[in-house]
């Protein structure tokens, strides 16, 4: 099965492999998200609002957001990172990590 569009909101934690495989849709996981998350995916979008272990290494830095809009009408207003990726799978998908909780992060930034 894979995620094709629609939105999935996780108001706790997550395990690993979020978005595995994921073609559309968008991923919110309001607090702290296992490695490995959105790994093949090809398109969607995954929003992680608390800490993420890593970032895959077939992702790569975009920028840094004032804010990502989750659906009409929610908006997450804090700093984050936008990383485009699974590289390997051709993906265009956009993975959204909160830049607070995730200090060990940084040194991405010299990359933009």
């Amino acid at each position: 099965a894979h995620m094709k569009k629609g939105l999935i909101k996780i108001y706790g934690n997550a395990g690993q492999f979020v978005g595995f495989r994921m073609h559309g849709g968008t991923i919110y996981v309001q607090k702290d998200c296992g490695g490995r998350g959105g790994a093949c995916m090809t398109d969607g979008t995954i929003v992680v609002g608390g800490f993420l272990e890593s970032v895959l290494p077939t992702f790569t830095i975009e920028g840094l957001r004032k804010k990502v809009k989750i659906e009409e009408g929610e908006v997450v207003e804090a700093p984050f990172y936008l990383f485009l990726g699974d590289l390997t799978e051709n993906g265009r998908g956009r993975l959204f990590v909160a830049k607070e909780p995730n200090p060990h992060l940084g040194h991405y930034e010299k990359f933009l």
